[in-house]
């Protein structure tokens, strides 16, 4: 079974167009599809044009397959959307295996991308 959870926006912040979303889901391939359609909705919500959409739910995507190859068993991926009036952010982390690292080489305990 999986968790996930998700932040409540502040009415203030949704109002002047800057928000956070959160969500928490186990650092599982399968969870890929859930950050992907969030990031997609998000990303729609904001008006982004089909291509925009496309770019920013592979970006996550990628992002996220790379944090959980390395993930530690039963550990989670934190993932947060920061909706700016620029834009969108995303940034997203998980511990990791202290033996691997982006370049393959000896790494640090915890990855974000």
């Amino acid at each position: 079974m999986s968790q996930s959870s998700e932040t409540v926006l502040d009415e203030d912040d949704v109002a002047r167009g800057n928000a956070t979303i959160e969500i928490t889901v186990p650092a599982e391939p399968d969870q890929l599809a859930v950050i992907r359609a969030v990031a997609g909705a998000v990303a729609a919500q904001r008006d982004f044009d089909p291509d925009a959409i496309a770019d920013l739910t592979l970006a996550v995507d990628e992002s996220c397959t790379r944090l959980i190859r390395r993930a530690l068993p039963g550990a989670v991926l934190d993932c947060r959307f920061a909706l700016t009036e620029n834009g969108i952010g995303f940034r997203a982390s998980t511990p990791v295996d202290p033996g691997t690292s982006p370049s393959g080489r000896n790494g640090a305990s915890a990855g974000t991308c």
